[in-house]
């Protein structure tokens, strides 16, 4: 990944493992990443949610987890949308996705 001490840029993790590449409220994958796969990540993330509210002191007011279209801004000139299968690991953990996102 272009990481290393010779190299400028470090990777800081608690068990130096690299999870995964995203941008600011976002991660991407392969288009072609198979739906059980992506599943399984989402999930999996949403899982994780508590324990990484835990870590950072800021990380409690991030609102990770807030899919609310007027808290996160998501439906406005925004018009990104979440995968299908995003969606539904989202609503199987209990939280609603706006209908605009979908």
């Amino acid at each position: 990944m272009g990481y290393g001490n010779s190299k400028g840029v470090h990777l800081i993790s608690d068990n130096g493992v690299f999870r995964g590449l995203g941008t600011a409220f976002a991660t991407m994958v392969r288009a072609d990443l198979p739906d059980d796969v992506m599943k399984a990540l989402v999930a999996g993330y949403i899982a994780s949610l508590k324990e990484l509210e835990a870590r950072p002191p800021f990380a409690a007011n991030v609102n990770y987890d807030v899919l609310n279209k007027d808290v996160s801004g998501f439906c406005g000139p925004m018009t990104l949308k979440y995968h299908p299968v995003a969606i539904a690991a989202w609503e199987e953990a209990g939280h609603a996705v706006p209908d605009c996102a979908k």
